[in-house]
């Protein structure tokens, strides 16, 4: 598993992944990611982009901690930003993407295709 602390502390993502995968759909096994709050009182979820099947290709925290950017499913990949209680923000759509970057301050997202996709960088 990979856990992610987004930067006030109060929430984490884990990615968790296993070599095998039961539906015999991928190679590479499974892959699931989940919220989990600092605060106990409220729920953890399974982060879901819009029943997309397929791997997690990446998930990033937005440097202020309060948003984050999922791309997952199996290409073409779908990319969502949710806030940080886990409810979907905006649906970018999908596309030749495996990469999820922020700029340092947060004002700016870029989503790419890298490896064997086109390179295709699109910034917002």
């Amino acid at each position: 598993a990979k856990l992610m602390w987004n930067a006030r502390g109060t929430a984490v993502l884990v990615l968790a992944f296993t070599d095998f995968d039961v539906t015999n759909q991928s190679y590479y096994g499974e892959q699931k990611l989940h919220y989990l709050p600092a605060d106990a009182s409220k729920m953890d979820l399974a982060v879901t982009v819009d029943l997309k099947e397929g791997p997690v290709h990446d998930v990033q925290w937005s440097p202020s901690g309060s948003h984050f950017a999922v791309v997952a499913g199996f290409i073409p990949s779908k990319t969502m930003l949710f806030d940080d209680n886990c409810k979907p923000v905006y649906d970018f759509g999908s596309g030749p993407h495996n990469t999820v970057r922020w700029n340092p301050f947060g004002r700016f997202l870029f989503i790419a295709g890298f490896g064997n996709l086109p390179g295709d960088i699109n910034f917002f």
